[in-house]
């Protein structure tokens, strides 16, 4: 099945969004830009014809004051003169304002330049010349500005109507792009749930699926396109590795209940037979150092028949529970003198909390690694614990021999049959250094069960 992996489902949604709203602010600006030149063009031709209606007014002024220049006196001239040079000044600062003339046409331009400088101030004033020239610059300077105020007019009405087809084309397209977004994301989103769902429904399935007992081969994807991809690997795995490790634990389950019947068959009829066996000697007429000898053999035959029974099956594990058969089989295999000695210490919280499958497991583990110890370690002494540790029941087995390679001897069948008998029982085991100055330390760690979680303090 063909889908696109997880953080693209994520991530389309908000992307494709953020691309959509990009594109809208783009199209914001573009309009403000738009808007912002046209109201640029309006204030342009406010400032050009203010400064035309402020250089028409000046020069009315200098038409008036020099209409006063051609009648007045000495006595007033001087006064005139000065009024005339501040108005000049104006009336040239605003009729050659740099933006009225791009907009001159060229004939203008040439015709308002030549007759500025007629009525330019100068030294020696000539009213009449001045006169003649202001009344053919004046109705220039009017008709001019009747001219750009048209123009203007036109393009305020113009900014206007601009200005409001892109208001409601701003407010058409936002109001889409949004409405838009909401219809994409509400159907992306529910396509990313609805496929993401189906996803985690079928992993789901597949872990209660194996909380239940019903286990299966899974099959793993070809390849790990993303985060749900390696969690159903990683489930896969974990399938199959508790597949064969409860077949393992079949197998031992099998093997243990094998063991207890020959026990019990050996038990039930060859100790049975032997001992019918001896009765019928000793009605026997056979001399006495005979009767002796065949005596002593069958006792010997019945004590390895108990030796193998046990081994089978330990009565005493059914019988005493786990320290005591511990102890009975440390006691038995370190009468020598040479032996080492050995310290025993099982909590009895633990052994309540074990199911008799533990039980056995953990006797044939500490069994199996004290036979290690006795005939490999080369040890005077070691320890065996076993106790509940924050979460976990905890053994140890520390002794103060030559150590273990771990490398080496990691293969053998002892450390092999015990790794699987730990592995049964959903328990870790690991070899390292003895808290001793010198051996082996060997540790299992094993889950606390949750029905004596609430009574350990």
């Amino acid at each position: 099945m063909h889908y696109l992996p997880f953080k693209y489902q994520i991530l389309i949604t908000p992307v494709l969004i953020i691309l959509m709203l990009t594109g809208l602010v783009w199209f914001t600006l573009g309009s403000h830009d738009e808007i912002r030149q046209g109201n640029e063009k309006v204030r342009q031709w406010g400032r050009i014809t203010d400064h035309l209606h402020t250089a028409i007014g000046a020069a009315e002024r200098m038409h008036n004051i020099a209409k006063k220049l051609h009648k007045a006196n000495d006595d007033e001239t001087d006064e005139l003169n000065f009024s005339y040079l501040e108005q000049s000044r104006i009336f040239s600062d605003s009729l050659l304002y740099p933006e009225i003339l791009e907009i001159m046409s060229a004939t203008t331009l040439k015709f308002v330049k030549k007759h500025e400088q007629a009525v330019a101030y100068q030294e020696e004033l000539n009213p009449a010349h001045i006169l003649s020239a202001f009344e053919a610059l004046i109705p220039e300077l009017e008709n001019l500005y009747s001219t750009l105020w048209s123009q203007k007019r036109t393009a305020y009405i113009d900014y206007y109507e601009n200005f409001q087809v892109s208001g409601s084309k701003l407010t058409t397209v936002s109001l889409s792009v949004l409405i838009f977004c909401v219809i994409v994301g509400i159907i992306l989103s529910f396509w990313s749930i609805s496929v993401t769902r189906k996803r985690l429904f079928a992993l789901t399935s597949t872990a209660h699926d194996v909380c239940s007992g019903k286990l299966k081969i899974m099959d793993k994807p070809v390849t790990n396109r993303d985060e749900l991809d390696e969690l159903n690997s990683c489930l896969s795995d974990m399938t199959n590795q508790l597949i064969n490790v409860v077949s393992v634990d079949k197998v031992l389950e099998g093997a243990d209940s094998e063991r207890k019947r020959i026990a019990m068959d050996l038990h039930d009829q060859t100790l049975s037979q032997l001992t019918a066996l001896a009765r019928q000697l000793e009605q026997l007429s056979l001399p006495n150092e005979h009767n002796a000898e065949v005596f002593n053999n069958i006792a010997e035959i019945e004590n390895g028949i108990r030796q193998i029974i046990d081994d089978l099956h330990p009565r005493t594990l059914d019988i005493l529970g786990l320290e005591p058969a511990i102890r009975s089989f440390l006691e038995k295999h370190t009468k020598q003198d040479n032996s080492p000695s050995y310290y025993l210490s099982i909590e009895a919280e633990v052994e309540d909390a074990l199911t008799d499958g533990q039980c056995l497991s953990l006797y044939r583990i500490i069994l199996e690694a004290s036979h290690n110890i006795l005939r490999h370690a080369d040890c005077s002494q070691f320890e065996i614990i076993l106790r509940v540790l924050h979460e976990d029941i905890v053994l140890t087995i520390d002794d103060n021999g030559k150590g273990l390679n771990i490398t080496h001897d990691s293969n053998g069948l002892g450390m092999i049959s015990i790794t699987e008998r730990a592995k049964s029982i959903g328990a870790s085991v690991e070899w390292k250094s003895s808290r001793f100055n010198q051996g082996t330390r060997f540790q299992l760690c094993l889950p606390l069960p949750k029905n004596i979680n609430d009574q350990i303090p």
